[in-house]
């Protein structure tokens, strides 16, 4: 028999497991978004150009 508080906390465990694949899939998205940004980019402008550009549209979609 289980008691409450090992229950409990292997409900904690998963749930933090449950939120670490959908921060590590977030990530993952977004990293692809910037890569892709970043490759069209150095074909067309100068670094720190590029880098402002990034850094705006990643504060617009309020990831930082």
């Amino acid at each position: 028999m289980h008691n409450k508080a090992s229950l409990l906390n292997n409900y904690t465990c998963q749930s933090k497991l449950v939120n670490l694949k959908k921060q590590r899939k977030r990530f993952q998205i977004l990293n692809l978004f910037y890569t892709s940004i970043n490759n069209y980019a150095n074909l067309i402008f100068p670094y720190r150009f590029k880098m402002g550009v990034i850094i705006g549209i990643l504060a617009e979609k309020e990831e930082i």
